[in-house]
């Protein structure tokens, strides 16, 4: 399979492709499962281009790496380089086409030859000089190019910082005079300050000596400095592949919105979410708040049958034909859980493996343009969505994977819209900008509890930060007080720490009890509040 997000033309000279590349590692031990790295991956790199490739730990960007470079052999597919099948270059000849630069210097450099005799045997070896002497010149040349010097001729690896010893590797693969690197992390284990040294050297690299880069990083502000083309992986295959900018500022699958959106929180009180929603992003109230007979039928399925199929689903892992996404995916609909998206352009020169690919659910009003209003059975459709979201945003590593998965929008929104209907425990409000559903908030009473209850409080993921969940929790407040209530209460997952903060900061607090629901296996906790 050829790259589409690859310019074509008489022009463009291919230097590396790959094709429906698959990795498969056999189970270890008696009773084990085999492994797949690699699930059909195509790739082109094309002259004097730089491809990067990003994506988690674990998503077989280094197997991938290690394919094209001939150091493993592909379980199928195939690789060719400069014209040529990989496998039919003698090493030595392969060796000089293309070069590894791996992610750990230290392990790839030998602890007993110092850099200038690192470098002096791949000048020989690979006949790129005639003779010693003038290899010694032509080692003190590359040592400049990567601005070490000839000071560093006599270093060993262990008197190096891990820059530097980055530098050496890079002068190595180098010194071999390869049209191709293959760079597998080569920053990762570096620091910031140094990190930018090395971006910098192989930037000036690639434009003096006309180089081809595939680019391999977790991190995209790297990615963005590198790269002509960027490729997005997620469980051995391409999710989204297309121009360095169009990926980036406008991204067409669910999971590259994700790493984009990715940013740790530096304060862990919590002092930075101050103007994010409550509920945005996280049911913070809880879905395990509602009627669990009502949800077994709706929203997992039954105990007997939804959520055993969607547990069996996530132990075939592979062998269901399914997006593999689909467990973490705020915008999946029902197709997705039978078929498994094809990695196809969506606009030229663009590719996303999506059936809902440039959806994102943004492009709605602020906060303080949304309305919010009882919720009409009409609703429930937009309602499910909100509510499948959530729950795939906030609550991976918090419920079982099988749950995840299982959710289901038609089901959800049956049972949505049975609880309007019937006003089932009480009211449903929803809010709504530019006529679309953007949250809602159910809420009432629990007797024999002379209380009120916020029963389940969901904020669609892409309307983070915009005070959509703090203006429905404050909604229910009032419509509550309205009706003699004086106190509030609801549970959150006692895992969901973010959600506890986010309430904490509206004025709840937990007052001992806790609770597990045997359908989510998470322990809950209460929150109160005293109704001013």
């Amino acid at each position: 399979m050829s790259d589409p997000s690859v310019p074509s033309g008489p022009a463009v000279r291919l230097v590396l492709e790959a094709a429906d590349l698959v990795k498969v590692y056999a189970a270890g031990g008696s009773g084990g499962r085999s492994k797949t790295a690699l699930a059909g991956v195509s790739l082109s790199l094309a002259e004097g281009t730089c491809l990067g490739v990003v994506g988690e730990s674990g998503c077989g960007k280094s197997t991938l790496a290690r394919l094209l470079v001939g150091l493993e052999q592909p379980t199928a597919g195939s690789v060719t380089v400069l014209g040529r099948p990989v496998a039919s270059y003698p090493r030595a000849e392969l060796a000089r086409r293309l070069q590894l630069v791996s992610q750990d210097p230290f392990s790839s450099l030998n602890p007993r030859l110092s850099a200038g005799r690192a470098l002096t045997e791949v000048l020989l070896v690979h006949r790129r000089v005639p003779g010693r002497r003038e290899a010694a010149a032509r080692v003190t040349e590359l040592l400049d190019m990567v601005a070490l010097g000839s000071r560093f001729t006599d270093r060993l690896p262990h008197e190096m910082s891990g820059g530097q010893a980055q530098r050496v590797a890079i002068a190595r693969a180098l010194a071999a005079e390869p049209e191709i690197l293959i760079l597998d992390e080569p920053t990762s284990a570096l620091d910031v300050s140094v990190r930018a040294g090395i971006v910098n050297l192989l930037t000036r690299l690639r434009s003096e000596l006309s180089l081809s880069y595939l680019f391999i990083s977790h991190d995209m502000a790297v990615i963005r400095q590198l790269s002509d083309r960027i490729g997005v992986m997620y469980q051995g295959r391409f999710t989204e592949r297309g121009p360095w900018q169009a990926v980036l500022s406008a991204p067409l699958h669910p999971y590259t919105r994700a790493l984009l959106t990715a940013v740790p929180e530096p304060q862990p009180d919590g002092s930075l979410l101050a103007d994010e929603p409550v509920g945005a992003g996280t049911p913070d109230a809880g879905p395990a708040d509602v009627d669990a007979s009502a949800v077994g039928s709706a929203a997992v399925g039954s105990a007997d049958a939804g959520a055993a199929d969607a547990g069996a689903a996530a132990e075939a892992g592979s062998r269901v034909a399914r997006c593999p996404y689909l467990p973490r995916c705020p915008i999946s609909i029902e197709r997705c859980r039978t078929e498994d998206p094809p990695l196809e352009v969506i606009v030229p020169e663009h590719e996303a493996a999506c059936f809902r690919a440039g959806f994102s659910g943004a492009g709605i009003s602020e906060a303080g343009e949304a309305g919010i209003r009882p919720a009409v059975a009409g609703d429930a459709g937009a309602m499910a969505e909100v509510f499948v979201a959530a729950w795939r945003e906030a609550y991976p590593g918090v419920v079982p994977e099988a749950v995840l998965a299982g959710l289901d929008h038609g089901r959800t929104a049956r049972w949505l819209a049975g609880l309007i209907d019937e006003r089932a425990e009480g009211e449903t409000d929803v809010a709504v900008a530019d006529e679309r559903v953007i949250g809602f908030v159910r809420y009432g009473t629990r007797p024999p509890e002379p209380v009120g209850y916020v029963f389940g409080l969901y904020v669609h993921p892409a309307q983070a930060g915009r005070g959509v969940g703090r203006a429905l929790l404050g909604h229910a407040e009032r419509r509550l007080r309205e009706q003699g209530m004086e106190v509030v209460s609801l549970h959150v997952f006692e895992a969901n720490e973010r959600a506890r903060r986010l309430y904490a900061k509206a004025g709840y607090a937990p007052d001992g009890s806790t609770r597990v629901e045997p359908e989510y296996e998470a322990t809950e906790i209460r929150l109160v509040k005293a109704l001013p």
